[in-house]
């Protein structure tokens, strides 16, 4: 899924090819228009969350330190600059929209790139339920 998201954002253009390899090999074409839907509804509730998309960034290394001083490393789903600042959103496939352990991973890459930008808020990004939880705003 998270291909299908970095694609739809940056290069929408090759969605459907994206769509076409594996793992998905999606040719059901009312399958493919829900999920059109559903990215669609994604990039509205994101424009909306931001004020707007200046640019996005899918992917992002990022390596710092957390609250104990250990290093640590990881990669950031998605970093969105909106008018109001910069937005971490970490793509959620669970089955359950449950929340445990993953704000702390967000709050370290939050802290590590407040360094260097304005960082508005983080968002749990709840693919399968259509729903982002944000903390931030």
């Amino acid at each position: 899924m998270h291909r299908v998201y970095k694609v739809y954002l940056q290069q929408p253009k090759l969605l459907a090819r994206a769509l076409s390899m594996a793992p998905f090999s999606l040719t059901d074409k009312t399958t493919e228009q829900a999920l059109s839907q559903h990215l669609d509804g994604f990039h509205t509730a994101l424009e909306s969350l931001c004020g707007g998309i200046k640019s996005l960034q899918s992917e992002v290394p990022v390596t710092g330190l957390n609250s104990r001083g250990q290093v640590i490393s990881g990669v950031i789903d998605l970093l969105v600059e909106g008018a109001n600042g910069w937005w971490i959103i970490d793509h959620k496939t669970d089955k359950q929209a449950i929340s445990k352990g993953y704000w702390e991973q967000l709050e370290a890459y939050r802290r590590i790139l407040a360094n260097n930008r304005n960082i508005s808020g983080c968002v749990l990004h709840w693919t399968r339920h259509g729903v982002m939880s944000v903390v931030g705003h």
